[in-house]
């Protein structure tokens, strides 16, 4: 080992402004430094093995010194990592599925687990190998690299420990500050600029996980800037990881950003994809889901090859809830649910990034995505450019961030999250309509609440029933002042522009979907014609007048409220816990009944008004059915169906129902349906409570003693209060 190699090794990690040389003696090097306020001498041999003083301690190598506790102290790094990673167990990996492109083969192979950990385990002495790790939002990145980590950190592991530089915890606008973040945070006993020389030898591997968030006023420049010296100063190592959004990839070229420009450069490629159904069913039952809950999502249609649901990230959070049965009925919306659960996510990117509020940031994230919808929306396409994208940011961010990080921001606004490539590299869209719908829903009922005019899109565009779905879920989450504001907003819409006939329509459609929040006081639809509407759960006071429905969806919808008469109807879709009051459909063509996932059609008036008789007021006592304790009973069964269970504090959306004086009646009545516990989760107040069958109390079959018996009990005990008053 030379003299000049030494001292480039060594020097960095004397302290500063301290003596230090590298001279000849006795047939070896001696190196006299200062570290830590300790002067020391080590002499470095011919074949490279090190004599230390004071220590008296003999080292192979450079690289078993630095690793020593002289210095980087590896196994305390490692110590210190899987303290922090203790969380990653094998139960919580969902392991990686993708293509890997390897340097000189022309085709793609499959990714394994074990095969990449091997490729990124192999030290090179001749050339800078990478490791590039990409693919969308929610596919798993991170959670590689933190299992590569935890691996790594293992007392038994031989192979290096595993720096993973992220930007989580400061505002990172280059290379240097996320290295030096990434020491600090661990407390490890070398510095940012040491870090080339320690990956050189090969004393820690490097991960640059999110180099998408290393982005500065002017873009990227700095930062590609910044890895080609890094990258240079390294010279040779293990395949360093370099890990970001596909989308940010492939808009900045990365072959001409940096593989062209170093020689010795070579290149791998991982791309990660939704992991298979079969991997995600194997998952779920880890996670502690029965067999029958496995069958309940495979038939709902979550679990196709490549949907958005097969992502890692989102595949965690619907495995954390337990089961399908719970995932479907504890959150009013689960799709609702995933999409807030990732705004949060790319919230906390967003305030890692920039100075920024964390609500400020979920507010503007909101405000963002509703821009790019309502532009799709209006135009008639499932996608926008990435110049629209950075005005979108812009006019998002603009009130809550400075110039200096608003620039920031629109420079990465082509690689946010769920916003991926559309064939062409300046396009983006949406990997699934459900997510669409989620974030236009929740811009239109923003818009109606704050504004008092209509969008392009509610003029020329059409509301149909999936995006109906997702402007009740918002409605349901809202509170009824809130609601009631919607519902002045589209009454004078409506008498206004009564000459727009799509407008009306589409009006008319969401003015109809109001009716599901029973607290709301009367919804008023008449003389005007609709393509689809929906009602769920307990409909509100309504009256329907003169109103042409093309197709009208009382899935599980008590409308004993509504009256239905003055509605004409081509298709009225119901099932078996639809409820009508005593003003009936008036003229339905077309009556579909779904039945264990099945649809019948009727087409004869007999047959329709038949079934239409048999789920209305006159089955059941219909004075009895307006006592306060059977309409409050009928309204908490509803719920139950659609909410798994009930959380006892004031953020779930159904926290009124069970704060109703009425709740003690029911629970001494149905204490055998009703079950109350706790779960594992943070919070001061994790109650939850459920009901079991809540269908069959709200129409007990013939066989159902029990279901019939409560029912009765609920009906005499509601007269029996009805006396007292």
């Amino acid at each position: 080992m030379n003299e000049s190699e030494v001292k480039r090794v060594l020097s960095v990690f004397a302290d500063l402004a301290t003596p230090f040389s590298v001279a000849p003696k006795d047939g070896r090097l001696e190196v006299a430094m200062v570290r830590e306020g300790e002067s020391r001498t080590y002499l470095i041999d011919n074949a490279g093995s090190i004599s230390a003083k004071p220590s008296g301690k003999r080292y192979l190598n450079l690289a078993s010194l630095l690793a020593s506790e002289e210095f980087v102290n590896v196994r305390e790094f490692k110590a210190t990592q899987r303290r922090i990673l203790n969380g990653r167990t094998p139960a919580c990996f969902i392991p990686p599925e993708g293509e890997l492109s390897l340097h000189g083969h022309v085709a793609p192979i499959n990714l394994e687990f074990d095969d990449f950990k091997n490729i990124i385990g192999r030290q090179s002495d001749s050339h800078l190998s990478i490791m590039l790790l990409d693919g969308p939002a929610g596919i798993g990145k991170t959670s590689l690299i933190e299992r590569i980590a935890y691996e790594r950190a293992e007392p038994a592991s031989t192979a290096p420990p595993i720096l993973h530089v992220v930007s989580s915890g400061g505002r990172l606008t280059d290379l240097n500050k996320a290295l030096a973040h990434a020491t600090q945070s661990l407390r490890l006993q070398f510095t940012f600029d040491q870090v080339p020389v320690l990956t050189r030898l090969g004393v820690i591997q490097v991960a640059i996980d999110g180099f998408d968030e290393l982005v500065d006023p002017d873009g990227y420049k700095d930062a590609w800037s910044a890895l080609r010296n890094f990258l240079l100063e390294v010279g040779s190592c293990a395949p360093m990881i370099l890990s970001g959004r596909d989308t940010f990839f492939d808009q900045q070229s990365f072959e001409e950003r940096l593989a062209s420009k170093i020689r010795n450069l070579s290149l791998d490629h991982a791309r990660l994809r939704p992991v298979s159904p079969s991997s995600a069913k194997t998952y779920l039952k880890q996670s502690g889901w029965s067999d029958n809950e496995l069958k309940d999502i495979e038939s709902s249609g979550w679990l196709v090859e490549g949907s958005y649901h097969l992502r890692p990230f989102f595949l965690a959070q619907i495995g954390g809830t337990g089961g399908w049965d719970s995932l479907s009925k504890s959150h009013s919306s689960p799709q609702l649910f995933l999409v807030k659960q990732f705004v949060l996510r790319e919230a906390g990117k967003v305030n890692q990034m920039v100075e920024i509020d964390g609500a400020d940031a979920e507010r503007s994230l909101w405000q963002f995505y509703g821009l790019v919808v309502d532009d799709m929306a209006s135009n008639e396409t499932d996608s926008v450019d990435i110049g629209f994208l950075s005005v979108a940011c812009e006019t998002a961010f603009e009130p809550v961030l400075n110039q200096s990080d608003l620039a920031k921001l629109t420079a990465k606004a082509g690689s946010f999250g769920l916003l991926e490539s559309g064939g062409s590299g300046n396009i983006r869209r949406f990997p699934h309509s459900e997510l669409q719908n989620q974030f236009l829903a929740r811009s239109l009922f923003d818009e109606l609440r704050t504004a008092d005019y209509a969008s392009n899109f509610m003029r020329r565009g059409r509301v149909d029933i999936p995006l109906i779905q997702a402007f009740i879920d918002q409605v349901d989450e809202a509170d009824v002042e809130s609601v009631t504001t919607v519902k002045g907003r589209l009454d004078h819409i409506i008498s206004r522009e009564g000459y727009a006939e799509r407008l009306v329509s589409n009006c008319g459609g969401m003015l109809i979907s109001l009716i599901s929040r029973s607290d709301l006081s009367g919804v008023y639809v008449g003389g005007f014609s609709i393509y689809d509407a929906k009602i769920v759960g307990v409909a509100c006071e309504s009256k329907f007048a003169g109103t042409h429905i093309s197709h009208l969806d009382v899935r599980s919808a008590d409308c004993k409220s509504s009256d239905l008469s003055g509605a004409d109807i081509v298709t009225l879709t119901v099932d078996a816990s639809t409820k009508f009051g005593s003003f009936l459909p008036g003229n339905v063509k077309t009556l579909q009944v779904e039945s264990n996932g099945s649809v019948s059609a009727f087409r004869d008036p007999a047959d329709i008004a038949e079934w239409i008789g048999a789920h209305s007021d006159e089955m059941e006592d219909s004075a009895a059915s307006e006592l306060p304790l059977v309409r409050y009973f009928d309204r908490l069964c509803r719920r139950f169906m659609r909410q798994h269970q009930i959380r006892a504090n004031s953020d779930d959306s159904a926290y009124f129902l069970i704060q109703d004086p009425l709740w003690e009646e029911i629970k001494l009545i149905a204490a055998g349906r009703i079950v109350t516990g706790t779960k594992d989760s943070q919070g001061p107040n994790n109650q939850f409570i459920r009901m079991s069958r809540p269908e069959a109390l709200l129409s007990p079959g013939k066989g159902d003693a029990e279901s019939s018996a409560i029912r009765a009990h609920v009906v005499k005990r509601a007269k029996e209060l009805g006396a007292k008053q």
